[in-house]
């Protein structure tokens, strides 16, 4: 049967919906294929909606190679949060259903007390056999049914409790490989997006401040060229292990691109974000990396930092684009230092 694609734009489908047409098609559950039919059960996107009917109607297997090819057709990569989203929105409703399945059974263990008082009170008031006896028919009837209605209630609970914990796990390992740097490990740039949104809407609200440090490894290409990228990365990941160990819980760790990484510092003043900076740029330095195949030991590491502050006149790009410039004059000046925006009046 195909959808309707004249659906109302505030329909929603129902999140049971979908998964029993994944379930009748052979399709895995994964945030990405929910996405798909998702938005093939809400009908709004016609070209999907032909795509799939054509798939069904040729009798083809949904295969992962078919999956993922829907997905990428039709979902390109900014569509990811959203996809998160939806996940997020059908973990939150088989819950709802599993907590609908509970009230639902409480009630009918609500019906069968009250038909047990019922039962009492007429057994009180019956003497002869055959009306007790046809009263105990009734009772062994109500109590196959609530035995019945149990276990029902208690198979969905289970079914839908072990869709969610599987859904959210792949949902969490997705949205943490998405924001990950796989070679450092630290937070990637479309984290970093998504942190300096928080932070900003955080100012506008009550005016907690925030800095940010940008901060670029001194003369990389040089580690590079004179011993291979391999060595190269190395002392990425030794930049980046050292600032992770010189940060404090809230403070935010990423690699920004390249040989370029930002730290940014909640509840955190210019000048206190600049004192943290040059720790980081002293820890860095004192690190000497060594060679294991050879022994030999590596030239210092160093890096320059750039701080700023953020202000009411700035969004995500004007902040970064100052403690841009503040890096640049650090590299400017001799590199293996820390300026501020202040530096650069």
């Amino acid at each position: 049967m195909g959808i309707n694609v004249d659906k109302a734009p505030d329909s929603e489908p129902d999140p049971e919906d979908v998964l029993s047409r994944m379930r009748s098609a052979g399709v895995q559950l994964t945030p990405e294929n929910y996405h798909v039919w998702f938005e093939y059960v809400r009908g709004e996107n016609s070209q999907l909606v032909s795509q799939v009917e054509r798939i069904r109607a040729a009798g083809e297997l949904f295969t992962k190679e078919i999956n993922k090819k829907l997905y990428t057709e039709f979902f390109d990569d900014d569509g990811d949060d959203r996809a998160r989203r939806l996940a997020q929105k059908k973990t939150h409703a088989v819950l709802r259903e599993a907590l609908n399945g509970i009230l639902t059974s409480q009630s009918n263990t609500s019906d069968y007390q009250d038909s047990l008082n019922d039962f009492t009170e007429a057994m009180t008031n019956l003497t002869d056999t055959k009306g007790i006896a046809g009263l105990v028919k009734e009772l062994v009837r109500e109590s196959n049914r609530m035995a019945q209605s149990n276990i029902f209630y208690q198979n969905q609970l289970e079914d839908v409790r072990a869709e969610a914990v599987k859904l959210n796990e792949e949902l969490e390992e997705a949205m943490r490989s998405s924001s990950i740097d796989p070679l450092t490990g630290l937070f990637n740039r479309k984290a970093v997006d998504e942190k300096l949104e928080e932070l900003l809407e955080r100012f506008r609200e009550n005016g907690t401040v925030f800095s940010a440090v940008m901060i670029d490894v001194d003369k990389f290409r040089d580690f590079n060229t004179r011993y291979g990228h391999q060595i190269g990365d190395a002392v990425l990941r030794v930049v980046s292990n050292t600032l992770k160990e010189s940060v404090k819980g809230l403070d935010f760790v990423a690699r920004y691109g390249g040989e370029e990484f930002i730290v940014l510092f909640p509840k955190t003043s210019r000048d206190n974000a600049a004192i943290v900076a040059d720790k980081m740029r002293i820890a860095v330095e004192e690190h000497r990396k060594r060679i294991s195949s050879t022994g030999e030991v590596l030239d210092p590491i160093t890096i320059s930092c750039g701080v700023a502050e953020i202000t009411t006149s700035d969004n995500a790009e004007s902040v970064i684009h100052r403690a841009d410039q503040a890096l640049y004059l650090a590299k400017n000046s001799g590199r293996n230092q820390v300026k501020t925006e202040q530096d650069l009046d």
